[in-house]
């Protein structure tokens, strides 16, 4: 799946990381890209230094996706190591919607993003993807700088500090020009419903966008929230088969199932696309 998918360097042995001074860092990915990241972050930098990769059952499928002229959306972009490698990928026809609110995070991704020269192919926003308009609450790690939350799940081995940050809906963002979409990417750390259920008229314009989705459903389980399983349900019910990556592949999984996953990737595939992603 890695030689289809995105792209794997073929002399890659071990990432080439250099410490720049203060709290930044700079390595080289697998699959060709330079990224900058903070040297405190333990959740995305520590993996990025040590190989190159971040996610390895789930990226070269997700990025393998992606064509020339393809338009895809990456929710929680973080310091941009699928932000990069979407851009990368769709070309310069192509273009990638970034949506960042962590203000540490905001600046090595516009540099990831300057350093790869894939500027003009992707636009930035750096505001909170959610189901309402105005100003949010975002809670930001200290030391897990990729798990920051708007919906207060804080790490018990983390210190947090409260942050008012601007936040939109995606239904707000892509009112119709936007054309066809082939992806939408969202890792928020829990509130994955949220942005869901600010993005229903978008889902449903875009019927052969492929939703992928982190999905922490043990988590929702434990604390009875039920936006989870209805978010989860409405992907389906938009026409959608739901599945998990098997050794690449697709699996087609129901909801019930994917709530007992203390984490996995949901991947939400138009039904009509099935077999022919």
């Amino acid at each position: 799946m890695a030689k289809r998918g995105a792209n794997v360097s073929e002399d890659f042995s071990r990432p080439t990381t250099v410490y720049l001074g203060g709290t930044r860092a700079i390595t080289r990915t697998k699959y060709g890209a330079r990224l900058f990241f903070d040297t405190r972050d333990l959740s995305v930098g520590i993996p990025l230094a040590m190989d190159g990769d971040y996610e390895p059952n789930l990226n070269p499928w997700m990025i393998g996706l992606l064509r020339p002229g393809d338009v895809a959306v990456d929710v929680g972009a973080n310091i941009g190591f699928y932000t990069v490698h979407f851009a990368a990928r769709v070309g310069p026809a192509g273009h990638v919607h970034a949506f960042e609110c962590n203000p540490e995070l905001l600046e090595l991704l516009r540099d990831s993003l300057e350093i790869n020269y894939l500027n003009d192919r992707c636009t930035i926003h750096p505001v909170a993807a959610s189901d309402e308009i105005g100003e949010i609450v975002f809670h930001q790690p200290s030391k897990h700088l990729g798990s920051g939350s708007l919906v207060g799940d804080e790490l018990a081995n983390d210190t947090f500090t409260a942050l008012a940050v601007p936040a939109t809906t995606l239904d707000a963002v892509f009112t119709g020009g936007e054309g066809a979409v082939r992806l939408l990417h969202i890792d928020t750390e829990s509130s994955e419903p949220k942005v869901i259920a600010g993005a229903h008229a978008f889902i449903e314009r875009q019927r052969d966008m492929i939703v992928v989705l982190e999905v922490l459903g043990q988590n929702f389980r434990d604390r009875r929230d039920d936006t989870l399983r209805q978010a989860l349900e409405y992907l389906h019910e938009t026409g959608r088969l739901l599945c998990v990556l098997d050794d690449g592949k697709p699996v087609q999984i129901t909801v019930e199932q994917l709530m007992q996953f203390p984490l996995v990737n949901a991947v939400a595939i138009p039904r009509h696309m099935a077999g022919g992603t």
